[in-house]
Formats: C-alpha cells, structure tokens, sequence
C-alpha cells in the first residue's frame, strides 16, 4: 500500500473519495430509519415512503442516481430531498480530505493508516448523529453509546491519536505504549462526561428546564474518548462558537421567514424543497455543533494549540 501511495496517489485518493460517496449512501438509510419506529438499518430495501416503490440498485448509485433521475421517484415521481445528494457528496469530501490531510503530513512509508480508518469511522458516525439531531432533537444511544468504549479501545491500538497531546506520556514519562493510549482515553472520556454533565446541571438549574440533552453529555464523553481531556476543553469551545454563528444564523432565516410570509395575502408554509419548520423558533440541537468542533480538534489540534497559546496571546497584546 505505501509503493502505491508514493507511486499512484490520484488512485487512492480517487478511491478515498468513491468509498466516502458509498458510505454517504449508507448514512442516509441510517439518518433515515434509526430515529423512525426504532427500525433495524438492515430492515428490507430502501423504498420510497410515499409510494413504497422499492429502489432498484442502479437507482441508489450516489448523487448520480439523483441527477439522472432529476430528483423524482421513478414509481410515483415524488421529490426526492436534495439532502440525499448532499449528505453523500460531503462523506466523500469528507473522506477525501481526511486521506489528503494525512498524507499532506506523512511520508508514504509512515502513513498512518489505522488513524484514517479511525477517523473515516468517527467522522460518520458524527455526520449521522448530526443530521438526526437536527431533524428530531435527538442523539441515539446506538451512535453515541458505543464511542465511549470503542474510543478506549482505538486509543490503545491506534498510538496517533493522543501520543502528540498526551497527558499521561507528560506525568509518567517514557515510550508511549498502548496502555498511554488507554489512559488517555479514558480520562477524556471521563473529562467529557463531567464538564458537559456539569454544564447540563448548572445550565438546567438557572433556566429551569432542561437546558441540554443526556444525549449531548454521552456524545461528548464519546468525543472525550478520542481526543482526551484537553481536547474535550478544545472541543467545548470550538462547538459553542460554533453552535454561536448557528445560532445567529437561525436568527437571521427566522426573520427571512417572517418576511415571506408577511408578504403574502394568506399565512401559509412556504412550499420549499428544504423543510424550514425547525427555523422559526427551533431550538439549535447542541449535537452537531459540538460534532464539528470535535471534527475541528481531530484534524487541527496543533493549529490550535498554535493559535490559541501564540498567535492568540501576540495579536493580543499587539506584537
């Protein structure tokens, strides 16, 4: 495999890319069907809910099936949710990216290929979390219970992702050996479950009613696994400045809702592809934000360590 990441590299990465499209075509029956009725992701074809005709394997082809079929059932000729498109193309760039930027700081002979396939597995599983916390308001135990355990155990096997940043390496010194990685993991795993538990409760106290949902707590627990204890305080203030623009934006559409129906001689639902009922007045699930700032922190770690201990501190004070 490292003859031919240094001979061919266009192949793999055109591989990196195709793989992510078929994955991306499998987060959508699991965004799909994990939060509807509690079915099995392995339940029968793919259907159309409208008509129930049965997707046929050339009609389930990523983006491209979409596009031949102009966004319409071939049974009933129903729009089809550009979401399925979309969701699609961003695992494949999302994969894309991931083998480049690894590549982009590895000789092909140290190519880390246990973190590619850690982060390919994780970034999916936050890319569905994400998608159905904003359609439900719901982060399912199925997703984010696993993480906590399978961060531990990747710790162990896969040394890359906490060797450079590790706390245990700096108290108890030496080589750094699965059972760093180990430690590691589970002390961010545990930092991720009180810092965010403890938000929830002092949060919750103050507002009177549930401020944040157990499912955030157990998702950045999870996150806490993989990217260690320091990380999880990266990955608080990366996710609330996210989730911060999120919800300015939300603010933003909520007023240009308003204005369209303002405009109109009769209140009614504007009839766009997008379903905007979340917008007007919508609570912004936490979920993926805190998704994305994980994402952040996974592949940007030391640029944010640079910025936030130099370049941070030097414009600061102006130098």
């Amino acid at each position: 495999m490292s003859v031919l990441l240094e001979d061919s590299p266009a192949i793999l990465s055109a591989f990196a890319a195709v793989f992510g499209l078929l994955v991306g075509s499998f987060l959508n029956v699991v965004i799909h069907r994990l939060p509807r009725d509690g079915k099995g992701v392995a339940e029968g074809r793919s259907h159309c809910p409208r008509c129930g005709h049965a997707i046929a394997w050339f009609e389930n082809v990523p983006v491209l099936s979409w596009l031949a079929l102009r966004g319409k059932c071939r049974g009933c000729r129903g729009a089809i949710s550009v979401r399925y498109p979309a969701v699609e193309l961003a695992t494949g760039l999302m994969f894309w990216f991931v083998f480049e930027h690894l590549r982009s700081g590895h000789a092909p002979a140290g190519y880390p290929w246990g973190l590619l396939l850690v982060l390919w597995a994780l970034l999916a599983v936050l890319l569905a979390a994400s998608m159905i916390d904003f359609d439900f308001q719901i982060l399912p135990d199925v997703l984010t219970k696993p993480m906590m355990p399978l961060g531990i155990v990747c710790s162990a096997l896969v040394l890359e992702l906490h060797r450079e940043h590790s706390l245990v390496a700096r108290w108890k010194g030496g080589d750094y050996t699965w059972l760093h990685g180990a430690l590691d993991g589970v002390l961010g795993m545990l930092a991720g479950l009180a810092l965010v538990g403890g938000l929830r409760s002092i949060a919750s106290r103050f507002a009177g009613r549930e401020a944040m949902g157990l499912g955030d707590v157990k998702l950045m627990g999870g996150l806490g696994a993989f990217v260690g204890a320091v990380g999880v305080v990266f990955v608080l203030l990366v996710g609330a400045l996210l989730g911060s623009v999120m919800g300015l934006l939300n603010v933003l559409r909520i007023f240009a809702v308003r204005a369209v129906r303002m405009s109109r001689r009769r209140a009614q639902r504007p009839r766009w592809r997008w379903d905007i009922a979340w917008i007007a007045g919508r609570v912004i699930p936490f979920g993926p934000a805190l998704s994305l700032g994980g994402a952040v922190v996974l592949l940007f770690r030391s640029e944010l360590n640079v910025f936030l201990f130099e370049t941070w501190p030097a414009w600061v004070q102006g130098r």
